[in-house]
């Protein structure tokens, strides 16, 4: 069942981001025999439509350390591993800064884990591949409602699949 679910996120298809040809680089992904810094080698930079979209995606995979609950499955940083477990329990340690310290538990060994974050710190939440597959689904919907700009259009956009 393992094996299953980490094929699953390994076929799982990122939400596709509007992108254009790259004008800096003229779309070869290089420049000045360097990877271009505007597209990162890639050939095609996100529009401002596509930018806002990846904004709103990243505010739907990340929460403040101060509004993660009991209960929520985040990624613990150990060392230079990414653990996703389970939050059971918060601490706020008070003093000049305040922190959130959260515990979880390492699945494999089952030893306790904790990472101690500034208030305001973005957490990343790990979530299951359904889960994914409708945070997908609202970032292309979002995108859709896009103007060009990046800004909320007052009429929904009809996109080459509803047409």
């Amino acid at each position: 069942m393992k094996k299953e679910v980490l094929s699953d996120v390994a076929t799982l298809a990122a939400p596709q981001l509007e992108r254009t040809h790259c004008t800096r680089c003229n779309g070869s992904g290089t420049r000045g025999g360097f990877a271009c810094m505007t597209c990162e080698g890639d050939g095609a930079a996100l529009t401002k439509r596509g930018q806002a979209a990846r904004a709103y995606m990243r505010s739907l995979l990340v929460k403040r350390a101060q509004e993660v609950t009991v209960g929520d499955v985040i990624h613990f940083t150990v060392g230079h591993l990414k653990i996703a477990s389970r939050v059971n329990r918060i601490d706020i340690l008070a003093g000049a800064n305040i922190r959130v310290r959260l515990h979880g538990v390492r699945k494999k060994t089952g030893d306790d884990i904790a990472i101690c974050l500034p208030i305001g710190r973005p957490v990343s939440m790990a979530y299951t591949v359904t889960e994914l597959q409708v945070i997908r689904a609202k970032v292309e919907a979002y995108q859709a409602g896009l103007t060009k700009t990046g800004e909320v259009s007052r009429k929904p956009r009809i996109t080459a699949q509803a047409a």
